[in-house]
């Protein structure tokens, strides 16, 4: 792994870069106490002085209900899967980095037992 520090001064621009690769959703701050993962413009709107977020990044690759397909006798089979839009998550926490790469080596582990 290679590690580069990026000047502060810059970090404006580099968070406008990442809007090349898609919507960017960054900590900011929803109550007093609280901070949650939303889409946001620049980097006035991003809050990385956070403790932790309401809910873990974990949203953005499992949702909590998904239909994906309806089956109608007279029409048949209509598949709901979305396409999702690309984004960007800014300013995540190592320890939750950590957790989502546990989580993807859980999928593949899931997939092989399937099969």
């Amino acid at each position: 792994m290679k590690i580069v520090k990026l000047p502060k001064k810059n970090l404006s621009n580099f968070v406008d870069s990442l809007k090349s690769f898609g919507e960017i959703h960054a900590p900011s701050k929803r109550g007093e106490n609280s901070f949650a993962f939303t889409p946001v413009n620049g980097l006035s709107d991003i809050e990385l002085e956070y403790t932790r977020a309401i809910l873990p990044q974990k949203k953005y690759f499992i949702e909590p209900v998904e239909t994906l397909f309806n089956f109608d006798a007279e029409k048949g089979y209509e598949d709901q899967v979305k396409q999702k839009k690309r984004c960007v998550l800014f300013g995540v926490h190592p320890c939750d980095i950590h957790a989502l790469n546990i989580l993807d080596g859980l999928s593949y582990l899931l997939l092989l037992c399937c099969f």
